[in-house]
């Protein structure tokens, strides 16, 4: 299913680059991308903002899930004007997006897309993710807010270089592996695309809670970090592979399918095969 989706993008693109100028197709992707981090970021936005706050102890990991998902279902126009929100839409819109631009530039280029479509939506992601994390730390820390450490935004980069590296370069390296244990090709990718990214949150979230301890408690030996992390790890390990499942998985899956039908709105008269 993957490829034959990845197979239609690539038709659309080539459609819209004998029909439709760039400016065209790149309004198609923009709006795609930010179309599809409106349907997962509220989740990731309450499951970052209770991470955090449960790590600095302001409030447990549950009822913070419990406050903000209440706030979300009762008044969703209230939940999308917090200040948690809008960073979070901000990281899949502009990752969504400038994939999605990469993508159509390549092909209006004759430049096979996958290694700059890497690297410039890994850029974006680490650049916007590191400004949230900026944001959040300030706003929900237990100290009074100041620059984050040059070491916490390090970490940062490096768990966001793990989440990403997971989602774009592991999952072909895992699929042959998983198929010769007996899964279908279509399982074994799928598996290994939202699988991959996934369990490397039981190693990156050490990396999270680490860089967020070096700004709430600067004064802490290693020693007092480690028991700090290990009494939050799981809530906040569990809370980060689920983070990962809309980002990776949902959003993913319906940056495609808008892609899809909004080039079809600007090329009805073509007909896929």
């Amino acid at each position: 299913m993957e490829n034959k989706t990845t197979s239609i993008i690539q038709q659309e693109l080539e459609l819209a680059r004998a029909t439709a100028s760039l400016g065209g197709t790149l309004t198609v992707d923009f709006v795609a991308g930010f179309a599809a981090s409106l349907l997962v970021s509220p989740a990731v936005a309450i499951i970052d903002k209770a991470i955090i706050t449960n790590a600095s102890g302001k409030e447990t990991f549950n009822q913070g899930i419990k406050n903000m998902t209440t706030l979300l279902v009762t008044r969703p126009h209230q939940f999308l004007r917090q200040p948690y929100f809008f960073p979070v839409f901000c990281i899949f819109g502009g990752t969504y997006a400038v994939a999605n631009s990469v993508e159509t530039i390549c092909v209006h280029s004759d430049i096979r897309p996958t290694l700059p479509k890497f690297l410039t939506s890994s850029a974006v992601n680490i650049a916007l993710n590191g400004w949230k994390d900026s944001l959040f730390t300030r706003w929900y820390g237990t100290v009074t807010p100041k620059p984050l450490p040059k070491l916490t935004l390090g970490l940062f980069a490096i768990r966001d270089s793990l989440t990403v590296a997971t989602a774009f370069l592991a999952p072909p390296l895992i699929s042959p592996y998983l198929q010769q244990a007996g899964l279908s090709k279509h399982t074994a990718d799928v598996t290994a695309q939202i699988g991959a990214p996934c369990a490397v949150q039981f190693f990156s979230t050490n990396i999270h809670l680490y860089a967020l301890n070096l700004y709430n408690h600067p004064e802490f030996t290693f020693k007092e970090h480690s028991a700090l992390i290990s009494k939050t790890y799981w809530k906040s390990t569990i809370g980060r592979v689920i983070r990962t499942l809309p980002g990776f998985g949902i959003g993913g899956v319906a940056n495609k399918h808008f892609r899809i039908e909004l080039n079809h709105l600007i090329h009805p008269h073509h007909t896929l095969h």
